[in-house]
Protein backbone atom coordinates (compact mmCIF):
# COMPACT_ATOMS: atom_id res chain seq x y z
CA UNK A 1 0.00 0.00 0.00
CA UNK A 2 1.38 3.41 -0.95
CA UNK A 3 1.27 6.48 1.24
CA UNK A 4 -1.21 9.24 0.38
CA UNK A 5 0.28 12.47 -0.95
CA UNK A 6 -2.27 14.73 0.78
CA UNK A 7 -3.86 14.48 4.23
CA UNK A 8 -6.21 16.97 5.87
CA UNK A 9 -6.24 17.32 9.66
CA UNK A 10 -8.08 19.75 12.00
CA UNK A 11 -5.69 22.70 11.53
CA UNK A 12 -4.69 22.37 7.88
CA UNK A 13 -3.30 20.22 5.10
CA UNK A 14 -0.15 18.14 4.79
CA UNK A 15 1.09 17.37 1.26
CA UNK A 16 4.10 15.55 -0.13
CA UNK A 17 5.43 17.54 -3.11
CA UNK A 18 8.63 16.47 -4.84
CA UNK A 19 9.95 14.74 -1.73
CA UNK A 20 9.19 17.60 0.66
CA UNK A 21 6.39 17.70 3.21
CA UNK A 22 4.39 20.94 2.90
CA UNK A 23 2.25 22.24 5.76
CA UNK A 24 -0.46 24.75 4.84
CA UNK A 25 -3.13 26.39 6.95
CA UNK A 26 -6.47 27.99 6.09
CA UNK A 27 -6.67 31.75 6.73
CA UNK A 28 -7.20 32.62 10.39
CA UNK A 29 -5.81 29.36 11.80
CA UNK A 30 -4.92 29.44 15.48
CA UNK A 31 -2.50 26.54 15.95
CA UNK A 32 -3.18 24.91 19.32
CA UNK A 33 -1.59 22.07 21.31
CA UNK A 34 -4.33 19.66 20.21
CA UNK A 35 -3.28 20.20 16.57
CA UNK A 36 0.35 19.06 17.04
CA UNK A 37 -0.09 15.27 17.20
CA UNK A 38 -2.69 15.11 14.38
CA UNK A 39 -0.31 17.19 12.24
CA UNK A 40 2.59 14.84 12.99
CA UNK A 41 0.39 11.82 12.24
CA UNK A 42 -0.58 13.38 8.89
CA UNK A 43 3.08 14.12 8.15
CA UNK A 44 4.04 10.50 8.87
CA UNK A 45 1.17 9.34 6.64
CA UNK A 46 2.62 11.12 3.58
CA UNK A 47 6.34 10.64 4.35
CA UNK A 48 6.59 7.45 6.39
CA UNK A 49 8.67 7.03 9.55
CA UNK A 50 11.69 9.14 10.41
CA UNK A 51 12.74 12.78 10.26
CA UNK A 52 11.50 14.65 7.19
CA UNK A 53 12.20 17.70 5.08
CA UNK A 54 9.42 20.20 5.77
CA UNK A 55 8.17 23.54 4.48
CA UNK A 56 5.63 25.28 6.68
CA UNK A 57 3.73 27.91 4.71
CA UNK A 58 2.53 30.17 7.52
CA UNK A 59 0.47 32.48 5.29
CA UNK A 60 -2.84 31.31 6.80
CA UNK A 61 -1.67 31.17 10.42
CA UNK A 62 -3.13 33.80 12.70
CA UNK A 63 -1.17 32.65 15.76
CA UNK A 64 0.61 29.78 17.51
CA UNK A 65 -0.03 29.54 21.23
CA UNK A 66 2.86 29.62 23.71
CA UNK A 67 1.92 26.14 24.91
CA UNK A 68 2.07 24.90 21.31
CA UNK A 69 5.48 26.50 20.77
CA UNK A 70 6.71 24.69 23.87
CA UNK A 71 5.48 21.35 22.46
CA UNK A 72 7.22 22.14 19.17
CA UNK A 73 10.48 22.62 21.09
CA UNK A 74 10.30 19.16 22.71
CA UNK A 75 12.89 16.45 21.93
CA UNK A 76 10.15 14.43 20.19
CA UNK A 77 10.30 16.85 17.27
CA UNK A 78 13.60 15.21 16.26
CA UNK A 79 11.60 12.10 15.31
CA UNK A 80 9.49 14.21 12.93
CA UNK A 81 11.55 17.12 11.60
CA UNK A 82 14.86 16.65 9.81
CA UNK A 83 14.92 20.26 8.60
CA UNK A 84 12.26 22.98 8.47
CA UNK A 85 11.90 25.90 6.09
CA UNK A 86 9.31 28.49 7.13
CA UNK A 87 7.49 30.58 4.47
CA UNK A 88 4.81 33.23 4.31
CA UNK A 89 6.05 35.91 6.64
CA UNK A 90 6.27 39.57 5.73
CA UNK A 91 9.65 41.29 6.34
CA UNK A 92 8.74 42.24 9.92
CA UNK A 93 7.50 38.72 10.60
CA UNK A 94 10.77 37.28 9.23
CA UNK A 95 12.77 39.60 11.48
CA UNK A 96 10.75 38.62 14.57
CA UNK A 97 10.83 34.96 13.53
CA UNK A 98 14.60 35.00 13.21
CA UNK A 99 14.83 36.57 16.67
CA UNK A 100 12.59 33.77 18.02
CA UNK A 101 14.73 31.11 16.28
CA UNK A 102 17.88 32.45 17.94
CA UNK A 103 16.18 32.50 21.33
CA UNK A 104 14.48 29.09 21.10
CA UNK A 105 17.26 27.21 19.28
CA UNK A 106 15.27 24.43 17.58
CA UNK A 107 16.85 20.97 17.85
CA UNK A 108 16.79 20.58 14.04
CA UNK A 109 17.91 22.94 11.25
CA UNK A 110 15.29 25.68 10.84
CA UNK A 111 15.33 28.75 8.65
CA UNK A 112 12.87 31.42 7.51
CA UNK A 113 12.52 32.19 3.79
CA UNK A 114 10.81 34.80 1.65
CA UNK A 115 10.30 32.39 -1.27
CA UNK A 116 9.67 28.68 -1.80
CA UNK A 117 12.52 28.17 -4.29
CA UNK A 118 15.13 29.22 -1.72
CA UNK A 119 13.53 27.03 0.94
CA UNK A 120 13.53 23.98 -1.36
CA UNK A 121 17.17 24.57 -2.36
CA UNK A 122 18.18 24.82 1.30
CA UNK A 123 16.24 21.66 2.24
CA UNK A 124 17.97 19.76 -0.59
CA UNK A 125 21.25 20.20 1.32
CA UNK A 126 19.88 17.84 4.00
CA UNK A 127 18.90 14.99 1.67
CA UNK A 128 21.99 12.86 2.24
CA UNK A 129 21.85 13.31 6.02
CA UNK A 130 18.29 11.91 5.97
CA UNK A 131 19.05 9.27 3.36
CA UNK A 132 16.23 10.57 1.20
CA UNK A 133 16.25 12.41 -2.12
CA UNK A 134 13.92 15.28 -2.85
CA UNK A 135 11.79 14.33 -5.80
CA UNK A 136 11.95 10.58 -5.17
Amino acid sequence: MTNPTRVEYPAGVVELRDGIVWLTYPPGTVFLPEHVRPQWDAMRAVWGPGPMLVISDTEGLESVSAETRKLLESPETLEVFGALGILGMNPLGRMLGNFWLKASRPAFPTRIFGDAESAVAWLRTFESALGRQVGS
